[in-house]
């Protein structure tokens, strides 16, 4: 994963603040602002400059784990009788980690007053995975949902 400044990407609706950093597609932040606008409460951790000019998605409040979550010891996991070999993703590490979607570049589509929706597609068949990966984020006054897919 490269170290660079991480724009951020500011969408807001409703009562909400969401920030959103398409490098890893991460979450950077998500405000409430108060209904009286006597300021904002933050529902994740709050960012920080350091952890925006990272680059490191883990560094901020939510990122998505595509297409696998946790581990595979040595980078490998067997499927259908066979082994399939992935990319060790965090040197000096010999596992592979929270997938690739976390370092890899996320495209911002069909903002409109309530939705914003963020795809990602990897088709390096020599990763052992081919896939496409969402994140839509829906706001209405009382809430925010996050559905996140991967086919």
């Amino acid at each position: 994963m490269s170290k660079r400044d991480a724009p951020e990407y500011r969408w807001n609706s409703g009562p909400f603040q969401i920030g959103i950093v398409s490098q890893g597609g991460a979450i950077s932040r998500i405000d409430w602002v108060r209904p009286d606008g006597n300021g904002t409460i933050n529902l994740l951790r709050p960012v920080t400059d350091q952890a925006l000019k990272s680059g490191n998605p883990s560094s901020l409040g939510c990122f998505p784990m595509v297409p696998f979550a946790n581990r595979l010891a040595f980078a490998q996991f067997e499927f259908d009788g066979r082994i399939v070999n992935v990319p060790a993703n965090r040197p000096p590490s010999p596992h592979a980690i929270h997938g690739f979607g976390r370092g890899s570049e996320w495209k911002i589509e069909r903002p409109t007053v309530d939705t914003l929706r963020l795809n990602h597609k990897h088709d390096d068949p020599n990763s052992g995975f081919v896939y496409v990966a969402w994140q839509e984020f829906k706001v209405t006054q009382d809430d925010v949902t996050i559905e996140i897919g991967v086919r």
